[in-house]
């Protein structure tokens, strides 16, 4: 269980109790989990749209330790989650379209 918000949010326990709580989050594991800072949100969805949605890789190249604080965030802040759906629709088009090129170009081939 992860609980966590960030200032002026609140997160339901497992339990179901509403709590208030920091920008800190635990892990199962007891380990704490921050928040990711603005600045480091928007890195971090540039290399989600640079690396394919591939949110280790972006977290790597965004300098962040780990996943965790970026699904937080996504868990508890609306606008970073409609921004990271939005990369999320535009690469998915993207691959869409570049197979559907693919498909076009296979079926020509085997005409020939």
């Amino acid at each position: 269980c992860v609980t966590f918000c960030l200032p002026g949010r609140h997160q339901t326990h497992h339990n179901g109790a509403l709590s208030h709580l920091s920008a800190v989050g635990r892990l199962r594991s007891g380990t704490a989990v921050r928040a990711v800072a603005p600045d480091r949100q928007k890195t971090f969805l540039r290399f989600l749209r640079t690396h394919l949605l591939n949110v280790t890789a972006a977290c790597r190249s965004s300098g962040l330790a780990g996943t965790a604080g970026v699904y937080l965030q996504r868990r508890s802040d609306e606008d970073f989650r409609m921004r990271w759906e939005q990369i999320e629709e535009e690469v998915l088009d993207q691959l869409e379209s570049s197979q559907w090129r693919a498909a076009q170009q296979d079926s020509k081939d085997r005409r020939g």
